[in-house]
């Protein structure tokens, strides 16, 4: 199920559904009018939120152990992974300028990242820079 309390949902420029799925560490890819998944991806943890840039360049998912992991759409790269907090992360999102990634968690703690930082692979996760 798709659902905003079974799991994450994010559509791609209208050409594309992308699903997390609630009980499984998964994420589903659809083409619009096609009946099966294009792409499925099998990753290390359940999603909790999925988001993706204005430009739908990258896809950001939150986890139900507090990280945030980022992959590049065009290539299905994993590029980096990150762990933003210490609880379950409810929502994320990525501003509509395309410059920042707000995340927040089941204990209420929200935080910004700079996208930019977020998408360099060579960041590691302790030097992608936030805000509170």
């Amino acid at each position: 199920n798709c659902v905003a309390e079974d799991g994450a949902l994010c559509v791609v420029q209208s050409d594309f559904i992308i699903c997390s799925q609630a009980q499984k560490p998964c994420i589903n890819i659809w083409r619009w009018g096609k009946v099966q998944a294009q792409f499925q991806c099998h990753i290390q943890e359940i999603v909790t939120s999925l988001a993706i840039d204005s430009s739908g360049t990258y896809l950001v998912s939150g986890t139900k152990r507090g990280w945030l992991y980022c992959w590049e759409l065009s290539t299905g790269e994993l590029i980096n992974s990150l762990q933003a907090h210490f609880k379950s992360v409810t929502r994320v999102a990525v501003t509509k300028c395309g410059n920042y990634c707000v995340s927040v968690s089941e204990d209420g703690n929200g935080r910004v990242f700079e996208l930019c930082k977020i998408v360099d692979s060579s960041s590691s996760s302790s030097s992608a820079s936030y805000y509170r």
